[in-house]
């Protein structure tokens, strides 16, 4: 072979990445890129110190990382505890399967620590959400992990927790209770559906920051809006909340998984399910 085909074939060798390991970022963080930045300045000045920060994330490798071994990859949670970014993002390397979480986002006054589970939750679901997805990669899209987080993850990770004493000590929105009253027939079900969307409205207090122009979500002010297409980016705050509460109200057990083809499996759809569907404020079904 002449040394100019040679020098042809090396050079585009190298200027070609190896896909199988290169760090395959799609999403762009829980929120849109923002300048909120808290930092850790030592003490206890907002509801969640380091400790509860590993406690809640230790709980997410525990519960997630058998569950992505089964799937040929390797959980890996990225602990930026002294970062103030006010966010928190998922990516692949490989086999790797990567979330971020940042210690600024815990340290918001408005997060509990069952509503950094949701943020958590919600970079899960970027890798285990099903579709829709980006189109042919790895991440669901925004609205699908946020659906995914009340759907299946807080769900699978609230299990074991004595529920019933944990939502008995939380002031609870009667709306909440009302809905999950109303669609979940156990007792059990209730309480977990009852922390889940508590969880979801922490993380709306902050999606409310992100965009102080926008009405504040609430529970009793869905949004009405129908989407002519899929919306692959961030919904609008109330949107999301909105996402988040139908999930919490979903009978569909969160042990049976979602598809990478279909999004009937494993969720709930109109008409078959009065409750518990996507938002069609982001998401318009085939």
């Amino acid at each position: 072979m002449n040394k100019g085909i040679l020098f042809f074939l090396f050079a585009f060798a190298l200027a070609v990445p190896a896909v199988a390991n290169e760090d395959v970022h799609l999403c762009q963080g829980f929120l849109p890129p923002n300048d909120m930045y808290i930092p850790d300045n030592g003490g206890p000045t907002a509801s969640m110190a380091k400790a509860k920060f590993d406690e809640v994330l230790n709980r997410i490798e525990q519960v997630y990382a058998p569950i992505v071994k089964q799937k040929g990859g390797i959980l890996r949670v990225q602990r930026k505890w002294s970062d103030g970014t006010v966010n928190a993002y998922a990516d692949r390397n490989g086999r790797i399967w990567k979330i971020v979480m940042f210690g600024g986002f815990a340290r918001h006054p408005a997060v509990t620590a069952d509503g950094f589970m949701a943020v958590a939750c919600h970079e899960m679901g970027h890798h285990l959400g099903g579709v829709p997805k980006y189109g042919r990669n790895w991440a669901s899209v925004e609205g699908e992990s946020d659906y995914f987080a009340n759907l299946k993850c807080l769900r699978r990770v609230f299990e074991q927790d004595d529920n019933k004493k944990i939502v008995e000590s939380m002031q609870v929105d009667p709306i909440a209770v009302r809905d999950c009253q109303a669609e979940h027939t156990s007792q059990q079900d209730q309480y977990v559906c009852i922390r889940a969307v508590m969880a979801a409205l922490s993380v709306a207090k902050v999606l409310a920051e992100d965009a102080p122009s926008n009405p504040k979500p609430a529970l009793d002010t869905p949004d009405r809006t129908q989407v002519n297409q899929t919306n692959d980016n961030h919904p609008a705050g109330q949107c999301r909340l909105d996402t988040l509460f139908e999930a919490s109200l979903c009978k569909v057990p969160y042990a049976q998984d979602v598809s990478d083809t279909d999004y009937h499996v494993g969720t709930c759809y109109t008409p078959a399910h009065s409750r518990g569907a996507r938002s069609r404020c982001w998401f318009k079904p085939n």
